[in-house]
């Protein structure tokens, strides 16, 4: 029984440096052009090219770690932040 929960203490405590380790190599962010990375984003994301207008839309209260386009851009359907006025 002994062995048994010392074996799942040492997965469980690996798991937890494996995702340490996740979090830590994006710190500070390898975010694209137009992109800046922070640790407290918005619930909602980033605007989209495709749902420029979010009136009335609620957004969760939380942070979320990542990369987020700049002021006056929306990512595309590519995935890349590009100036608003370049949303097809």
């Amino acid at each position: 029984m002994v062995g048994k929960i010392t074996s799942l203490l040492v997965a469980l405590s690996v798991m937890v440096l494996f995702v340490q380790a996740q979090v830590s190599d994006n710190e500070g962010g390898d975010c694209g052009i137009n992109e800046f990375y922070t640790t407290c984003g918005s619930g909602c994301g980033d605007q989209r090219c495709f749902a420029k207008y979010r009136k009335g839309v609620y957004c969760p209260d939380v942070c979320r770690v990542g990369c987020y386009c700049v002021a006056g851009t929306a990512r595309n359907t590519t995935g890349s932040c590009v100036p608003v006025n370049e949303c097809a």
